[in-house]
């Protein structure tokens, strides 16, 4: 989501789509920002949400619950205007 966002929305941008496409550079670019954050691989709640919001001071990261109650579960404002708006679907 943050390939996309950074792309401006273009689905047809080299990298989003290279990303999208699950070619290797995903799987880079999903370790770096781990290190980058200080977060170990793995399952993530919220203080794991806080040091990647913290990491990404340009964007604003939205975790939206699609099980009910539908609610924001997590909120990085007020950080940046870039808006990563990711799905909770169960525990994923």
């Amino acid at each position: 989501m943050k390939a996309y966002v950074d792309a401006n929305y273009d689905s047809r941008n080299r990298d989003y789509k290279n990303l999208k496409d699950g070619y290797p550079v995903q799987g880079r670019r999903a370790r770096e920002l781990h290190r980058l954050a200080g977060v170990p691989e793995g399952p993530c709640g919220i203080p794991e949400l806080k040091k990647f919001q913290a990491a990404l001071p340009q964007h604003r990261i939205k975790v939206i619950s699609r099980s009910p109650p539908y609610q924001v579960i997590f909120d990085g404002a007020p950080f940046g205007t870039k808006i990563i708006r990711l799905i909770k679907a169960h525990d994923h």
